[in-house]
């Protein structure tokens, strides 16, 4: 695809976003230094170009008491056919979180959550046992922490967000609480009147206990999903194996991975593979290069690493938070 070319307005725009993506575009435009109605105009012009898709919120699951299973599938004789009943099924299901088509190691990525392990085995094992034939090799694995990161390396900017650990914690929330997080999860930028009109609060009401939810750290952040393609940019995601491993060295390479401007995502799990990062490259030399500083820095603790290339996100979420 042909590089999208983004002018030094936009970008400090896109910035301002993914730092926040419910900023008001008076907000923007004092950071930025422009008029609300040019910021308004180009966030407009983004949005209709398509490279700007998603404004969301980043929700604490372990503190909504959610479990977050991430299950990646190999299949036999991968076509059309079987890429389209798969992701049919998954839309009939809920708890679905995200879909991604991959290229490399596996075919397929699913996020799910689930209230409990027996929930979680449930919505496992109608996937494994409607597609069977197909599965050559999967891979199921509970998210014990996972780090969030900026577009660093895509916008040239050194600017770093704190990072998100997910740790349970003790907090009341009611079913109002969960319908004003439902409502605005795909769409940060709703504004409050309307989410009154549908959930028949005051908008006083609903920006208290976002303020609230937000000092929980239930709602974490506000975040931007981008085209990263028109940029030039390739989504990889990276799986490691550890091998002679403490506590300490863990945290040293979760460090190092953090530190690198590619990274945008680090995820601990339970499953086959200790840890995995994600990363915004130009292409899968980069790629090698990254992997090759990790095991440079770290030769007697990486044992393994596979890789994939999110080529395709679907734009599929049936969770919908209960108490």
């Amino acid at each position: 695809m042909e590089a999208f070319k983004l002018d030094e307005k936009d970008k400090k725009i896109v910035v301002e976003l993914q730092k926040n993506s419910k900023a008001s575009f008076s907000q923007i435009g004092k950071r930025v230094k422009l008029p609300k109605n040019v910021v308004a105009y180009r966030v407009k012009r983004l949005v209709d170009s398509g490279f700007l898709s998603l404004f969301c919120i980043v929700v604490s699951k372990t503190k909504l008491n959610y479990i977050s299973s991430r299950l990646f599938l190999k299949l036999n004789n991968l076509n059309s056919e079987i890429e389209d009943q798969l992701i049919n099924f998954l839309k009939s299901k809920k708890g679905i979180y995200w879909i991604a088509n991959l290229n490399g190691c596996y075919d397929f990525g699913i996020i799910f959550l689930s209230k409990d392990i027996s929930e979680m085995n449930q919505t496992y094992s109608e996937i494994i046992y409607k597609f069977s034939r197909y599965i050559h090799d999967k891979d199921l694995s509970i998210t014990v922490d996972s780090y969030y990161f900026p577009l660093r390396y895509v916008f040239e900017t050194k600017d770093r967000i704190k990072k998100s650990s997910y740790k349970p914690k003790s907090i009341r929330l009611d079913q109002t609480d969960l319908n004003i997080i439902n409502f605005t999860k795909q769409n940060s930028r709703i504004p409050l009147l309307e989410i009154s009109e549908k959930l028949k609060i005051s908008p006083q009401t609903i920006r208290s206990r976002i303020r609230n939810l937000e000092k929980a750290e239930v709602i974490g952040a506000y975040r931007i999903r981008i085209n990263h393609k028109m940029l030039g940019f390739h989504h990889f995601h990276t799986f490691l194996n550890l091998s002679n491993i403490t506590e300490k060295k863990e945290k040293d390479i979760i460090d190092f991975i953090s530190q690198l401007d590619s990274t945008i995502h680090i995820i601990k799990g339970t499953g086959k593979y200790d840890l995995e990062f994600e990363s915004l490259l130009k292409d899968h030399f980069q790629l090698f290069e990254i992997i090759s500083k990790i095991k440079n820095r770290f030769p007697e603790n990486i044992l393994n690493s596979d890789s994939c290339l999110i080529y395709k996100i679907y734009d599929i979420n049936t969770v919908k938070y209960e108490l």
